[in-house]
């Protein structure tokens, strides 16, 4: 992005749905494009919710100049999610799986409470828990542990936390 009424912005911008990915070097960049999106949202009544807009910043960038427009400011440790893949300073894939892991979980236990019969819920964890987890096991790749806490939770879901009528090897067997 560049613009002739502010030299010297530059920035990087990816779109993906409605996902927005900004990458930058500059404070300034950053709050001339948040300038140009707020008069971009008061001319097409699209606006940005700055409150849902996270930032991880590296190097000497200025965090008062993120914080003041509204954005969260990551620190060591904490992370940002990049197309819903948490990213930052010191964040391993293994707290990315744990926060993937607690999201499916606590989404499926409320899906779970209108569920009555396992074709239910097998249709949502096939609708709702593999979407995110295709994703990251495409960008990150999975371990066998990680196999082992999917099947947890899948088989927690399915069976409602009681004993397994069927076991999930069955379930997986395509029917011929």
């Amino acid at each position: 992005v560049s613009s002739p009424a502010f030299p010297g912005m530059c920035a990087k911008v990816q779109l993906f749905a409605d996902d927005l990915t900004v990458i930058t070097s500059s404070e300034r960049s950053v709050q001339r494009l948040a300038y140009l999106m707020d008069r971009f949202g008061g001319a097409s009544n699209n606006v940005i919710n700055w409150i849902k807009c996270d930032a991880n910043v590296t190097g000497s960038f200025d965090k008062a100049s993120l914080e003041n427009i509204g954005i969260r400011v990551a620190v060591r440790g904490q992370f940002v999610r990049f197309l819903g893949i948490p990213i930052g300073i010191d964040v391993s894939l293994d707290d990315h799986w744990a926060v993937l892991f607690e999201s499916i979980d606590a989404q499926l236990w409320k899906w779970g409470m209108l569920m009555h019969t396992l074709a239910d819920r097998a249709r949502a964890l096939s609708t709702y828990a593999l979407s995110h987890l295709w994703f990251t096991v495409q960008s990150c790749g999975i371990s066998d542990e990680h196999i082992k806490a999917v099947e947890n939770i899948i088989r927690r879901f399915l069976w409602k936390g009681a004993q397994p009528r069927i076991k999930l090897e069955t379930l997986y067997c395509c029917k011929m």
